[in-house]
């Protein structure tokens, strides 16, 4: 187990949902007459299934190696299906604000986070990047992970992001810090920032009910592995889920 929220017998059984969820989500998908609309929506949510399940194995201390697979598949949902502003966040108020809703948002970036870390080949994170400009979302932690992931792609610290928000922009300062300072910014950054700007999100208090798959803080891990951070000051907090920082470093 990598989480003390709950126990073992609670994960098995969110997984098995997921996998029945999934069932009755992949049959929408080839039901000839389904409009379009609904199958992109049927796609996003094999997406977050899958998402939850895998976090749910995560949080159970399953093995990292069979993540990969799940992720092929996410990726390839991403690149097919959300281009186009399907999952955007949507204002009338403010049509040109181009970035995705929070809870969207949160699990893209796990994932782009996790197949960083997990060591997937680039190809994977093409598909992002060209659903990020389809899309024209320009944001800051999306592409400094994309940058590291993909050769020759450069990551430009001046670039305008297409959102402004005050989520994440903590852990994006220590993308240009020095060594010792962007320590102490990941480290505030899963604790107190990462839970205190997130209490407006739909998966905060989720360890209260049966849906809990996991409270981790997938890209401060990922932030950490692109810098070569030394984590000792904050490796065994909670949120931070070290096993795929020690992975990431095994198959350097």
């Amino acid at each position: 187990m990598r989480t003390q929220e709950k126990d073992r017998e609670h994960f098995r059984a969110l997984i098995a949902q997921n996998d029945k969820s999934l069932e009755r989500f992949r049959a929408w998908m080839i039901e000839p007459s389904l409009p379009q609309d609904k199958v992109n929506n049927a796609a996003f949510a094999i997406f977050t299934t899958l998402f939850s399940k895998m976090n749910a194995q995560y949080s159970s201390g399953a093995d990292l190696d069979p993540f990969k697979e799940d992720l092929v598949v996410m990726l390839d949902l991403v690149e097919r299906y959300f281009a186009g502003g399907h999952n955007k966040f949507k204002s009338r108020k403010n049509p040109d604000i181009h970035t995705y809703n929070m809870d969207t948002f949160d699990q893209l970036l796990w994932t782009l986070s996790i197949a960083f870390m997990l060591g997937l080949p680039e190809s994977e994170f093409q598909k992002f990047a060209k659903v990020l400009e389809i899309d024209q979302v320009e944001d800051k932690l999306f592409n400094f992970i994309l940058a590291a992931a993909i050769e020759d792609r450069g990551y430009d610290p001046e670039m305008q992001e297409s959102h402004i928000t005050e989520i994440r922009q903590t852990l994006k300062t220590a993308f240009t810090a020095e060594p010792e300072e962007a320590q102490k910014i990941v480290k505030q950054y899963i604790s107190p920032v990462w839970m205190r700007e997130h209490r407006s999100a739909g998966w905060y208090g989720n360890h209260k009910g049966p849906g809990y798959s996991g409270y981790w803080c997938y890209e401060a891990a990922a932030v950490t592995c692109i810098l070569g951070l030394d984590d000792s000051s904050y490796r065994d907090h909670k949120y931070y889920p070290k096993d795929l920082v020690d992975y990431y470093r095994a198959n350097q």
